[in-house]
């Protein structure tokens, strides 16, 4: 018992250096315990969240270029489904050489759960014909014994190409850029028009948002009334908003509820028309379009898939 309670802390520690050097992707692997190790592990998981969302929403990273690459990700496997070659910053992103990983089986660096569904996606792809592409999440270990929970674009390669046979993992994640310092910003809209974002405005967005966060099911009213509510006016709102987060005040919105989806549809039995209604979809089939649309999959896939 002890060398297992031992085993898990040590697990909350690594995760704690890895976000002190900047990693914000990997998260510690929850186990079914009910403890305070436990609750530890949760609350780590969800700082490493909230400061990643932080980064990619507001734009820390990069003050000088409009879009910053984070995270780079590319592996090409056989047909096997073993590991031909793969970037450095994948090697890196993962813990390892890439020595240490070529001729490995993709499944060796994926956490368990993932199998069946990987199995399941990457035959669709290679029993199709043509260039052959699909996004899904997937789930993979860090040498450090972390988990890497990756958003993947994979793309597979048929006859008439030099890749024929081969499958490529590839993903990143890119942000706008918004200053931490509390000098004015600038930024041009689509029309041309200069919008200033200063500390005042930051913090009225920032308002917005947690407001949406902690309750995607509720609806906003119009863009107007809600610029009014936080003391600004319509279009510094619209403007400013997307300037910060990258997208609007609404498509926002969206993004939260279908989060929030994910969490009952992939871990509770919920029927999904009270899902629907439990994230502010007025009716069950908008829900199934829009999260299909986001996710890439139906939420019957998704649960059956976890199941």
């Amino acid at each position: 018992m002890e060398a297992e309670e031992s085993k898990r802390l040590k697990s909350v520690f690594r995760q704690l250096l890895e976000m002190a050097q900047g990693n914000l992707a990997s998260r510690i692997e929850r186990s079914d315990k009910n403890d305070d190790l436990e609750a530890l592990s949760a609350l780590v998981n969800m700082a490493a969240e909230e400061i990643q969302d932080a980064f990619l929403h507001e734009g820390f990273v990069n003050n000088r270029n409009p879009r910053h690459y984070l995270v780079q990700f590319l592996i090409v496997l056989d047909e096997k489904g073993e590991i031909l070659t793969l970037s450095d910053a994948s090697a890196a992103f993962l813990r390892f050489e890439r020595r240490e990983l070529t001729g490995r089986h993709i499944l060796s660096i994926l956490m368990p759960e993932c199998t069946d569904q990987w199995v399941k996606i990457s035959g669709r792809l290679r029993s199709g014909r043509g260039l052959s592409e699909r996004s899904m999440s997937l789930i993979f270990r860090s040498r450090n014994g972390l988990n890497l929970p990756v958003r993947c674009r994979l793309i597979y390669f048929r006859n008439g190409s030099q890749y024929t046979g081969n499958l490529v993992i590839t993903a990143f994640e890119a942000s706008p850029s918004i200053p931490k310092t509390a000098r004015a910003i600038s930024g041009n809209t689509n029309k041309g028009i200069v919008i200033r974002i200063r500390r005042e405005d930051i913090a009225k967005y920032r308002s917005i948002s947690d407001r949406i966060r902690k309750n995607p099911e509720i609806p906003l009213p119009s863009l107007r009334t809600l610029a009014h509510e936080y003391g600004t006016n319509e279009f510094k709102l619209k403007h400013g908003f997307k300037r910060m987060f990258g997208i609007t005040v609404f498509q926002y919105l969206k993004q939260e509820r279908l989060r929030k989806a994910y969490a009952l549809v992939a871990y509770s039995e919920t029927p999904f028309k009270q899902i629907s209604k439990m994230t502010g979809f007025r009716y069950t089939s908008h829900f199934s379009k829009e999260f299909k649309r986001f996710y890439g999959f139906t939420p019957r896939e998704i649960r059956q898939n976890n199941s």
